[in-house]
């Protein structure tokens, strides 16, 4: 009895974990060189969060730098900037519980 309860107990654990996660992804700036991957979801200690994924979808995405905002409710924070030969950069930001704004972008430069 004890092994099904656990058992039990873990798949819930499994299944709620699995439904507070959101995520899309789309292609941006010049010609659409970058991939964005985006995701939201709930870590029940820390509260709401976001998570952007900027990563290169066209060889000419080498030859910038690139940063990921990421904004879950009042206020956002930016990754540090990757250098031209990283392929991604991700970063999260947590907000509290009941937020209601959410929002990731890139941005790149050619120099620092």
């Amino acid at each position: 009895m004890k092994k099904h309860l656990i058992f039990t107990a873990f798949c819930l654990m499994v299944t709620l974990a699995s439904a507070s996660l959101v995520s899309a992804g789309y292609n941006f700036g010049p010609n659409n060189i970058f991939h964005m991957e985006a995701s939201a979801g709930i870590n029940w200690l820390r509260g709401e969060w976001v998570e952007g994924t900027m990563s290169n979808g066209h060889p000419d995405a080498r030859n910038y730098h690139k940063r990921v905002y990421a904004r879950a409710g009042d206020g956002g924070t930016y990754s540090d900037w990757a250098s031209k030969d990283k392929v991604s950069v991700t970063h999260r930001d947590y907000g509290a519980f009941g937020n209601d704004y959410a929002e990731v972008k890139g941005e790149w430069a050619t120099q620092l």
